[in-house]
C-alpha cells in the first residue's frame, strides 16, 4: 500500500526532484531547468524553448504486506504489486488533482505530477499494456510519473516509470531491468 508523506524540507525535495529530472531527461530527451521552488506547485521549471511548467511531487512509501516473504524467498507476485501501486497512484493523483484545481495554483494547465517511491522495494516488472494510462487521463496533469528510488544508494539514480500519457508509459530512462545499472 502506498502512503503519502509530506516532505520535511525543501532541500530534500529539491534533491529528489534533481534525481527525477535526470531520469526524465534520459527517458524522453527533454531537459528541464529548475527556476524556483514554491508550494502550488512545488517547483517551476523551464523547458528548452523557454516555456515554464510546474512540477508537483509527493513522497510515497510502498510496503508490500509480504515484506518478510520477499526478503526470505525473493518471490512475489508482480501483477499484484503493480496493481496496488497503480491503484494507490490513482488515489494520490486524485488528491493532487483537487489541489491543482485551486485558483492559486501556478501553471495549472502545465504541471507534471511525480510520485516519489522512496522505499527500497525495487519494481522488477511493469505491465507493457499502455491502455492503463487512460486511468490517469482525467486529471489535468500533462505527465504523471513514478520516480522509483530503489537505485539511489547503489547507483546514484532513480528510475522513471511513466503513467501518463500513453507515450511515456512504462519503465523508462535510467532503468535497471534486465541488468544492473552500471555507471
Amino acid at each position: 500500500m502506498l502512503n503519502k508523506m509530506a516532505y520535511a524540507d525543501k532541500e530534500q525535495e529539491l534533491e529528489d526532484l534533481t534525481y527525477f529530472l535526470r531520469a526524465r531527461q534520459s527517458a524522453i530527451g527533454e531537459q528541464l531547468s529548475v527556476v524556483c521552488d514554491g508550494e502550488a506547485p512545488d517547483f517551476i521549471c523551464r523547458r528548452p524553448n523557454g516555456a515554464l511548467i510546474g512540477v508537483e511531487h509527493t513522497r510515497v512509501i510502498y510496503n508490500p504486506e509480504r515484506d518478510d516473504v520477499l526478503i526470505a524467498c525473493h518471490s512475489y507476485d508482480p501483477d499484484s504489486d503493480n496493481f496496488e501501486i497503480l491503484y494507490d497512484s490513482a488515489v494520490a493523483l486524485a488528491n493532487k488533482e483537487a489541489k491543482r484545481r485551486k485558483p492559486h495554483w501556478k501553471h495549472a494547465t502545465e504541471t507534471i505530477l511525480v510520485l516519489d517511491l522512496v522505499n527500497r522495494f525495487r519494481l522488477e516488472e511493469w505491465p507493457e499494456d499502455n491502455s492503463l494510462a487512460s486511468e490517469f487521463s482525467d486529471a489535468g496533469f500533462i505527465e504523471v510519473w513514478i520516480s522509483d528510488h530503489a537505485s539511489i544508494e547503489t547507483h546514484g539514480e532513480v528510475t522513471a516509470i511513466g503513467l501518463f500519457p500513453k507515450e511515456i508509459w512504462g519503465i523508462r530512462g535510467q532503468g535497471y531491468l534486465g541488468a544492473p545499472p552500471y555507471k
